[in-house]
């Protein structure tokens, strides 16, 4: 290794020897980490380009375009189909089936009114 000497505000040296002790690393450990950390980011990358990143992955997603706005129509048709494989089974398992008290049709009629 290299020794190579640095200057740092009070506030930064503060800083780096309570999270020293909070990750149980040396300081040095943690320059050595941080400076990876940048040459392997490419540099200091601005807010502005850090924001154009995030826009630009946000277009790559995939699922419908209007999940935010329809997130509870989305939702009740994942509980109702996930309901209606309860059902299925319900109706086929015999470990299920011999409880008596719900009653299929009763059930059904929930999933309807969802």
């Amino acid at each position: 290794m290299v020794r190579i000497q640095i200057q740092i505000t009070d506030e930064q040296a503060r800083s780096l020897k309570r999270l020293a002790a909070k990750e149980g690393k040396s300081v040095a450990e943690l320059i050595r980490i941080s400076v990876d950390n940048l040459l392997r980011a490419g540099g200091v990358q601005s807010p502005d380009l850090l924001r154009q990143k995030a826009f630009a992955a946000a277009g790559k997603l995939s699922g419908p375009k209007n999940l935010a706005e329809d997130h509870d129509d989305y939702l009740a048709e994942a509980l109702t189909a996930a309901a209606q494989a309860l059902l299925a089974d319900y109706q086929t398992d015999e470990e299920l089936t011999a409880f008596q008290a719900l009653n299929g049709d009763e059930f059904q009629v929930v999933i309807g009114s969802a």
